[in-house]
């Protein structure tokens, strides 16, 4: 699975604690999300499903721009991975 054991070893020991709800992710330190679950969603869909008018592909100013982010937030957190395929 490509994980350190010490990594499974917290997860086999919160899924014992409280089963399901062990493994859901717990509050990290730091600025709130900004992009929602839909947006990144959306960009997904996008990426898979459909290109740009006048385009073979979509580029990352363009999809920030069909997201409705701005080309700097798109890149920093939804990431290059998510247009790229990473």
């Amino acid at each position: 699975m490509g994980r350190a054991a010490a990594t499974v070893g917290k997860w086999r020991a919160r899924f014992v604690a409280s089963p399901l709800d062990g493994l859901t992710d717990e509050a990290r330190p730091g600025r709130p999300a900004t992009v929602t679950v839909d947006q990144v969603e959306d960009v997904l869909v996008a990426t898979l499903e459909s290109t740009p008018a006048n385009a073979t592909h979509w580029s990352r100013a363009k999809m920030a721009e069909r997201v409705g982010l701005s080309k700097r937030s798109f890149q920093n957190d939804v990431g290059v991975s998510a247009v790229d395929g990473r």
